[in-house]
């Protein structure tokens, strides 16, 4: 009997009768997408759904998922993190719509092996309870919701960046991409504080990964209304092809576009406005101010750190197509906040004058010629003895002024820390790339003669002391390849339907 043409019932029998040496196909041949309904699903926030009777079938699933080991299984949290750690794209585009079907794929795994056909994955609000929920942190004798972790706060890893009015581009490859910054903060930075699992590309290990990502998931949809901003329509080659999940499974991308073709919706679809106030127990190790101590990780009046003498690395020429205007090489990132000085000189700081003005003048001829972007590299990148668990992460930023500023989020590049760096090693090297074309853009000429680049350190209550991230080299780049877009697409269309 072919697998999609199965009752769920049927479904349900075939899983509990399959064999163990299954490959990551089986994803594919049992549990086949299908999620058009008549209308679609509601994920409840945490608090909500544990008082329904969706929540017994759920503790029964993540039970039953957790007493298995088998990679090969579907019914076993294993098998998802291992897909999540083959397939999943991390600082690359897609991120949040693969992650959305990924999401949608295990909802349907739960429902087949709860018997519950109508159980919807809940969501954990981090700006509205910024600790994880009680039930994940009973150590309590067969709590299927517990594992080690070493924060349980997260406030201080959130950020209001994707949500500000001014971010409507969406996609890499865009200035100030709502992706980009999601990505970076809250989603990074939640898990380098949670820590355990959740540092490692094997995270969906951890049962609160799913309300994480649902979380996520649902921030973007609320920023996304009422018309898609600046998403690629969905006749847009954006959308072309199928995200993959294991051999034989995959989802059309256009249906990740929206959350109702994957049959569910939200019970709350509204933006955060608010950071939520930082715990007395959490630690911020970083150069602020009482602003900052009051509202988070990333407000005004953020100063630049001192700078660090540093060995330097030498300006060279990468390829035909990219130059190094020089860094430094063969250092850490402590448990303190440092800048890092560059100055690049010569026939280099002609290079860069030449690229900055192309980057401030939309119709400067030599926009399409020579260099056309620039980007801050960290490279070689190692976690250090007890850096390896998690409980920190490093805002970047590109030339903060020495006295603070208004505007942090101008100079800011992303983040770097535990999970970023795994990323980085899921895509094959430990290489963190930062487009900082659009800060370069926003300096006076003044600026170009020396570049400061500001490693800030955040810290949980739970951190480790001392140097946590060895780095090869820190350099900066001109690039050939084509600058981040300023403006809308002139194609989007205008009025259109995010549906």
């Amino acid at each position: 009997m072919a697998s999609d043409t199965l009752t769920p019932c049927g479904r349900r029998r075939f899983l509990q009768g399959a064999a163990s040496g299954l490959a990551l196909g089986a994803l594919g041949t049992m549990v086949r997408p299908a999620f058009a309904q008549s209308s679609p699903g509601l994920r409840l926030e945490w608090q909500q759904f544990r008082n329904t009777s969706g929540y017994a079938s759920y503790i029964d699933a993540i039970a039953r998922m957790r007493a298995s080991s088998d990679q090969n299984d579907p019914n076993s949290l294993a098998f998802w993190a291992n897909a999540h750690a083959q397939l999943c794209p991390h600082g690359v585009p897609y991120f949040l719509a693969w992650h959305r079907g990924f999401i949608a794929l295990f909802e349907q795994q739960l429902r087949i092996i709860s018997g519950n056909d109508a159980l919807m994955l809940p969501y954990w609000d981090l700006y509205a309870s910024p600790t994880l929920p009680s039930e994940f942190t009973d150590p309590a004798s067969g709590n299927p919701l517990y594992t080690r972790r070493v924060n349980l706060d997260i406030r201080g890893a959130l950020s209001l960046m994707p949500f500000e009015a001014r971010i409507y581009n969406f996609g890499r490859g865009t200035a100030y991409a709502f992706e980009a910054l999601m990505e970076s903060a809250p989603h990074d930075t939640c898990h380098n504080f949670i820590g355990g699992a959740m540092i490692t590309m094997s995270a969906p290990l951890d049962p609160i990964f799913y309300l994480f990502h649902c979380n996520i998931d649902r921030l973007w949809h609320a920023w996304a209304l009422p018309d898609g901003r600046g998403m690629p329509w969905t006749t847009d080659p954006y959308w072309s092809g199928s995200h993959r999940y294991g051999a034989g499974v995959s989802i059309p991308r256009d249906q990740t576009y929206y959350p109702g073709r994957l049959g569910y919706d939200y019970s709350d679809v509204s933006m955060p406005s608010a950071l939520p106030p930082l715990a007395r127990s959490a630690t911020l190790r970083k150069v602020s101010s009482p602003a900052h101590e009051a509202n988070g990780a990333l407000t005004a009046m953020q100063a630049r750190p001192p700078l660090a003498a540093l060995p330097r690395s030498a300006p060279r020429a990468l390829s035909a197509g990219a130059l190094s205007l020089g860094g430094c090489a063969r250092f850490a990132l402590r448990d303190d906040s440092f800048s890092a000085g560059i100055a690049p000189g010569g026939s280099h700081r002609h290079a860069l004058r030449a690229l900055h003005a192309a980057l401030i003048d939309e119709e400067n001829p030599s926009r399409k010629e020579g260099y056309r972007s620039m980007h801050v590299v960290l490279d070689d990148l190692a976690l250090i003895n007890l850096g390896s668990f998690g409980g920190y992460f490093y805002q970047v930023f590109l030339n903060l002024p020495e006295s603070g500023t208004s505007s942090p989020e101008r100079h800011f590049l992303g983040t770097v820390g535990p999970f970023e760096i795994a990323g980085a090693k899921h895509h094959g090297k430990a290489v963190l790339r930062f487009d900082a074309s659009h800060v370069l853009a926003g300096l006076e000429q003044a600026e170009l003669d020396a570049f400061a680049v500001s490693f800030v350190r955040i810290n949980g209550a739970n951190y480790p002391k001392g140097e946590s991230v060895s780095v090869g080299e820190m350099r900066i780049e001109l690039s050939q390849k084509a600058p981040a877009q300023r403006r809308r697409a002139a194609s989007e269309p205008k009025g259109k339907c995010y549906c």
